[in-house]
């Protein structure tokens, strides 16, 4: 059997050097490095452009969308989000980012509590499940039940129903759709 590669755990920070000017650091525990022999050190280059890229491409993304429209479009929340949500997927094998919620908070500057929902979002709804008659707060809603009607069978069959509503013109506001998500995803029928 062969043996399983442990995840290497980093933590991603931000250090200022003796010039004032300041970076992202990708930092992790000496046993860890000494334990995970010489190739670490290319392997925490390619984490750290990695994550750099990935922050850079979605700071783009909804800058650009700032200058077209006063608010951030659905869409275009998404595509950020994809990329953060990618970015996941692609080292979740090697690395552990203890600290990815606080990190994503400071460089990606949203609140700590907004980074689950924001990366979530990317990842249980696809481009075309997104569109921008649907406020964004609407789909965090639904991505904060997302789970429980997932266990329940129930969130392609809620996914759909929002669409419609939206085509239809008939989206509920937050408050309503919150409350309609609470009374669907504690429902025992």
């Amino acid at each position: 059997m062969a043996k399983s590669r442990k995840k290497i755990p980093v933590k991603i920070d931000w250090i200022v050097d003796e010039t004032g000017k300041g970076g992202i650091e990708v930092i992790m525990n000496l046993e860890d490095f000494e334990s995970s022999g010489t190739s670490i050190r290319e392997s925490i280059r390619d984490f750290k452009k990695k994550y750099t890229d990935a922050i850079n491409q979605a700071k783009t993304v909804e800058k650009s969308a700032k200058t077209k429209l006063k608010k951030i479009s659905s869409k275009q929340r998404w595509k950020a989000g994809k990329i953060l949500a990618d970015f996941n997927k692609k080292i979740e094998n090697e690395f552990e980012i203890k600290n990815y919620k606080e990190a994503y908070s400071r460089d990606f500057s949203l609140p700590i509590r907004s980074i689950r929902a924001y990366v979530d979002f990317a990842t249980i709804f696809n481009e075309e499940e997104v569109v921008d008659e649907i406020p964004y707060s609407t789909y965090a809603e639904l991505s904060s039940v997302a789970n429980e009607l997932k266990r329940r069978n129930i969130l392609e069959i809620e996914k759909q129903r929002l669409l419609r509503w939206a085509k239809e013109g008939n989206l509920p506001n937050r408050d309503e759709y919150r409350e309609h998500l609470r009374k669907i995803s504690k429902h025992k029928g």
